[in-house]
């Protein structure tokens, strides 16, 4: 007889669902790096900015310039608050998604587990039966030597060395 598990259509469900987990965690993570380097690009513009102005004051000061670099600036620091508060969102998120990772792993772990106590109490009644099995055979086989060697002692004969009493 083979081992069947009731709930492992559930069981398959709930590894696809902790599987979906994760890829949106993936997701989310991926999501956040892009966000970060994103930061780190108009980082890094911002200060080229700043260099440029700096360089620009050597001599003589054109207004206009100073001012387009300052709302350039203003712009690009405004970005980054975006960016950063884009940032604090995806942060939640993954936390969220996570969490959910967390539960379909656990989900999966206690179908898993309970699979593993099954498979073990079937395991323990299949040893029982073949138990069973065994000892009728036993019994059978030490009844049918005793009938033989009975008819055998009615008839005379012995199954000692000699063979006649």
């Amino acid at each position: 007889m083979k081992f069947h598990y009731r709930f492992e259509f559930l069981l398959d469900l709930k590894r696809t669902a902790r599987d979906q987990a994760g890829v949106a965690v993936g997701q989310a993570t991926e999501a956040i790096r892009k966000v970060e380097l994103e930061i780190e690009s108009i980082n890094a513009d911002l200060v080229l900015a700043r260099q440029q102005q700096n360089a620009a004051r050597v001599g003589s000061v054109v207004v206009e310039r100073m001012l387009a670099t300052n709302r350039y600036e203003m712009q690009l620091a405004a970005d980054i608050q975006g960016l950063k508060r884009t940032l604090v969102t995806l942060g939640q998120e993954l936390q969220r998604r996570q969490q959910g990772l967390a539960a379909a792993e656990a989900e999966v772990k206690k179908l898993e587990r309970f699979r593993e106590k099954e498979l073990d109490h079937f395991k323990a009644e299949q040893r029982r039966q073949e138990q069973i099995e065994l000892d009728d055979r036993t019994s059978a086989a030490y009844v049918r030597q005793r009938q033989l060697q009975d008819r055998l002692q009615r008839r005379g004969i012995s199954d000692s060395p000699g063979g006649i009493r």
